[in-house]
C-alpha cells in the first residue's frame, strides 16, 4: 500500500474518489476507525482512488505496475508533498524516507548494498540466533 499525498500530472477528474467521506474530516474518521477494513476497501475500488485528509487530497495507489511506474519509471515526476514536509520538520532534517530527487537518489544508493540476497542471508543467521537466546532465556510463569 501506498499513499501519496501529491496531485497526479494527468487524468485527475477520472479518479474515483473512496467511498465514505464527511465533510470537513474527508476519510480521517473512518481511516482512524477502522483503519485495515477502510484499506482492504480502498483495494477494492482500483488501483488509483482519491481519498480526502481534512479537505487535502491524497491519492492511494494500489498495485504492482501503477507502483512501480510511480516509483521508478516515473519517481521524478512525483512529489512526496506536504506530508512528508512535515514529518521532515518533526524528524529534523532529510533522511531516506523524507529525501526527494538527487539527494535521495545518493542516500539509497548508499543504503543498497546492505539489503542484497548475501547480506541478508547473514543478517537471518544472527537474528534467529538472537531469537534463540532470548527465547531460552524466558521462565515459565514470567512476564
Amino acid at each position: 500500500m501506498t499513499m501519496v499525498v501529491a496531485t497526479p500530472l494527468d487524468g485527475v477528474a477520472t479518479i474515483p474518489t473512496a467511498r465514505g467521506r464527511l465533510p470537513l474530516v474527508g476519510h480521517g474518521l473512518a481511516m482512524v476507525r477502522h483503519k485495515h477494513r477502510f484499506i482492504r476497501d480502498l483495494a477494492s475500488q482500483g488501483e488509483l482512488v482519491r481519498i480526502y485528509l481534512g479537505r487535502m487530497p491524497a491519492y492511494y495507489v494500489h498495485g504492482p505496475e501503477l507502483l512501480r511506474q510511480m516509483l521508478i519509471a516515473d519517481a521524478r515526476k512525483v512529489a512526496k508533498g506536504w506530508v512528508y514536509d512535515r514529518l521532515r520538520t518533526f524528524l529534523r532534517g532529510d533522511g531516506l524516507v523524507t529525501a526527494q530527487g538527487a539527494r535521495h537518489t545518493t542516500m539509497r544508493r548508499m543504503m543498497q548494498p546492505a539489503f542484497r540476497t548475501g547480506r541478508i542471508a547473514t543478517y537471518m543467521t544472527v537474528m534467529n540466533a538472537e531469537a534463540r537466546a532470548m527465547a531460552r532465556s524466558w521462565r515459565a510463569g514470567q512476564t
